[in-house]
């Protein structure tokens, strides 16, 4: 049973861009963190409880540990709790209060999930909402959107001291498995989690798991494609940008546009701008320099309005 400080925990195979405001999260300085499990994306803070349960794959069973907690809880408090077809626990057969996921190995699995009892639920909830709508095509597992409360709003004493205890005690009277002799775990231990002496190589896999490769270059590929136009003088200019990034990455950027706005001006202009973005981290901080960059070479392509419109259109696509 653990806790986190504010973060966005994004599923193995999920895309960090369409699951959140990542530009938002690095402003308001909350990790963005993929874990090694699949599932959704969830959002921890100190007023959510995460437990973990760790078995041999012949005892892996996630329903049973979610109703183990849920009886754990409603041993103390009067809540309706339930689990849904997701494995979801639900509140009064609305609320989410909780998430799951797993992962499974040749012999053994880990099953975790979330229990929101006094989360900054404002704060989620504008985390959780990606500023990418329309024009995306990617086949990244995406989250189910649900509508989430805390437990103490119906019970106002709950807090994270309580929950562990309860849950904790539920474990040591036999609540998860009958067959278990209980008098060999003796007291409920509190450890530090960032201890490398008890936790041997704990500090690799946290270098790793915070490595900006894993975070973001391991998203799967998608595109983002948007259609704009506008007047410049007499002419009128219609262009499609789609952008394609793989891995973290830039790794194509196709303009298509109408065959009367063909010019020398024109494909210069998008032939440069195409060639200095691909290979570059799909990153704001890195885009905005590249941008800015552009704007400053902005009289060696001719038509100054031409080329700001052009990386305004890209900004939008992008998001930058």
């Amino acid at each position: 049973m653990w806790k986190n400080k504010p973060c966005v925990v994004i599923g193995r195979h999920q895309n960090p861009w369409l699951e959140c405001n990542v530009s938002k999260a690095v402003t308001m300085s909350v990790d963005v963190v993929r874990r090694a499990s699949g599932g959704g994306t969830v959002y921890h803070d100190e007023g959510n409880l995460n437990c973990s349960f760790i078995t041999d794959k012949c005892r892996y069973d996630r329903r049973r540990n979610l109703q183990f907690v849920i009886d754990a809880i409603e041993s103390r408090w009067d809540l309706d709790l339930e689990i849904n077809k997701r494995d979801d626990i639900i509140l009064d057969k609305l609320y989410k209060v909780s998430g799951t996921a797993s992962r499974l190995t040749r012999t053994k699995t880990y099953h975790h999930f979330t229990l929101l009892y006094r989360t900054d639920t404002d704060k989620l909830h504008k985390l959780l909402t990606s500023p990418f709508g329309t024009g995306v095509n990617s086949k990244a597992t995406q989250s189910v959107s649900a509508q989430v409360r805390n437990m103490s709003d119906y019970a106002t004493d709950m807090d994270f001291s309580s929950l562990v205890q309860v849950i904790g005690q539920h474990f040591h009277c036999g609540g998860l498995d009958q067959e278990f002799d209980q008098q060999r775990f003796g007291e409920i231990q509190f450890v530090d989690p960032t201890d490398n002496e008890i936790f041997p190589g704990l500090h690799k896999l946290q270098s790793d798991l915070e490595n900006w490769d894993w975070v973001y270059g391991k998203t799967p590929k998608f595109w983002l494609k948007k259609n704009y136009s506008t007047v410049l003088g007499r002419t009128e200019f219609t262009v499609s940008i789609a952008t394609e990034i793989n891995k973290g990455k830039i790794t194509q950027v196709d303009f298509t546009y109408l065959d009367t706005n063909h010019n020398d001006q024109m494909v210069n202009i998008l032939a440069n701008v195409r060639d200095i973005f691909i290979g570059q981290r799909f990153w704001i901080d890195d885009l905005e320099v590249l941008i800015h960059k552009l704007k400053g070479t902005v009289g060696s392509y001719g038509n100054k309005d031409l080329l700001n419109w052009i990386l305004c259109c890209l900004k939008d696509t992008l998001h930058v």
